[in-house]
């Protein structure tokens, strides 16, 4: 199992690091002033694993990097890679299609912050 996570992490890593956000700019209503967002929008990424019980779920929760998701299985959520959701999303992407390679069934998902 670590060595399947291993992989996934480096493919992860691999496709956040090849990635190349829109950046974005941002207005303040009240001011008009502008600032620039390099990293694109703000959000969130995780890769969802199920069932929760399989095993390559219960390794996740072991190792401290998975947790019980709200809608089922279990969720490794992407902390790196600062507040970018198009970075962080890659990375979850990426991630997600070798555990599917490996017949894991697995997601991943993006939410905008």
């Amino acid at each position: 199992m670590q060595a399947l996570y291993d992989q996934a992490h480096t493919a992860g890593q691999a496709a956040a690091n090849a990635c190349t956000p829109t950046p974005m700019t941002v207005v303040n209503t009240h001011t008009g002033q502008r600032y620039n967002v390099p990293g694109g929008p703000c959000g969130f990424a995780s890769i969802n694993i199920r069932p929760g019980n399989c095993r390559f779920a219960n390794f996740v929760k072991k190792i401290g990097v998975g947790r019980k998701a709200y809608y089922g299985g279990v969720d490794i959520p992407v902390f790196d890679y600062g507040q970018s959701m198009t970075t962080k999303g890659a990375y979850a992407r990426a991630f997600a299609k070798v555990l599917r390679d490996a017949d894991i069934n697995a997601h991943s998902s993006t939410r905008m912050d």
